[in-house]
């Protein structure tokens, strides 16, 4: 089976990946290429814009996805509180999401 070089197979739509801050950039494109069928993204830096088919979390206090400035470009996007997340409503930690 052929795979590209992240290792997913190139004719499973069906495969997700995680990614987190800048890899969320490489998972988006994979995506929309069609290249893998959905992916799991936490933390997409502020400007940027996630497509149908990835699922987008943001941090309410993460400065690198633009706090509660990044759910503007991404409404559909689901925003991590401190109710919502064990991260103190910080999705970009030393440690990832």
């Amino acid at each position: 089976m052929k795979q590209n070089k992240w290792g997913l197979s190139l004719t499973d739509p069906h495969e997700c990946i995680k990614a987190h801050s800048l890899g969320t950039l490489d998972a988006t494109n994979l995506v929309v290429r069609g290249w893998i069928g959905s992916a799991h993204i936490d933390s997409l830096p502020f400007g940027n814009i996630a497509l149908a088919g990835v699922e987008t979390h943001l941090g309410a206090l993460d400065l690198v996805n633009g706090g509660a400035l990044g759910y503007l470009l991404n409404p559909w996007a689901t925003v991590l509180t401190n109710q919502t997340s064990k991260y103190g409503a910080y999705c970009h930690t030393i440690a990832g999401c």
